[in-house]
């Protein structure tokens, strides 16, 4: 069966989450579907579609998520997005965008170029590839804030890298520096400049397209209220 020109219909394409109950809903029912893919071993339950490991991961990020919208201190350096389809959430994204400019700022000084900085991802493991579109939102995230579609992040896993370098992302050769459970935990930096990588993005309309993306978005993304 053909795979191009596909389009996913979603309900709008993407929505910014503005408060804590929305962010925690929108983590619950993607954790929810983590919950239900994970394979548990020696048992029967679960679908099997994920590893132990990698729940606890997802799980750990819905969590990250959730205390970053509840932290009125904090939350005011961050936004959130989710696409939804059908009223479901499918991927959930939190970028940090600080509402003034910081000296050595952790996160954003460590990057190679200004650029948007997403704090974390994390999508359901029914909806395979959504991450993509969450990924190309980001970029032309980066865009409207005059960034040029720059983007960084720091890969928290092995799996977490590989797919953000399909992209185009690279490694930086830095580390970000996270605090969690009194340890500190490395990981490394990835960034993206689309328009050094004009094999991967195309720049049309003021819009950034990932080229090998095999479907595309219904409509522009909206600032809607998200589905109740």
């Amino acid at each position: 069966m053909p795979t191009q020109n596909l389009t996913w219909v979603t309900d709008p394409p993407v929505v910014q989450l503005t408060d804590f109950t929305q962010v925690r809903m929108a983590a619950d029912r993607i954790e929810d579907a983590v919950n239900d893919a994970t394979q548990i071993v020696g048992g029967t339950e679960g679908k099997g579609l994920i590893s132990l490991d990698d729940s606890q991961r997802y799980s750990d990020i819905c969590e990250d998520m959730r205390q970053l919208a509840l932290d009125e201190k904090k939350r005011v350096d961050f936004e959130f997005y989710c696409y939804y389809v059908t009223g479901i959430p499918l991927v959930l994204m939190s970028t940090y965008c600080p509402k003034f400019p910081r000296l050595n700022d952790g996160r954003m000084s460590i990057l190679p170029k200004p650029g948007l900085w997403v704090e974390g991802t994390v999508g359901s493991p029914y909806a395979s590839g959504s991450g993509i579109l969450m990924k190309e939102f980001a970029v032309n995230l980066s865009q409207s804030k005059g960034y040029n579609g720059r983007v960084g992040c720091a890969a928290a896993s092995a799996e977490a890298e590989k797919t953000w370098c399909q992209m185009g992302f690279r490694k930086t050769g830095k580390k970000y520096t996270e605090k969690s459970g009194g340890k500190e935990h490395e990981y490394p930096v990835l960034f993206l400049d689309p328009v050094e990588i004009p094999q991967y993005w195309a720049l049309m309309n003021g819009r950034w397209s990932f080229k090998p993306k095999p479907f595309t978005l219904s409509g522009p993304p909206h600032q809607d209220s998200p589905p109740q």
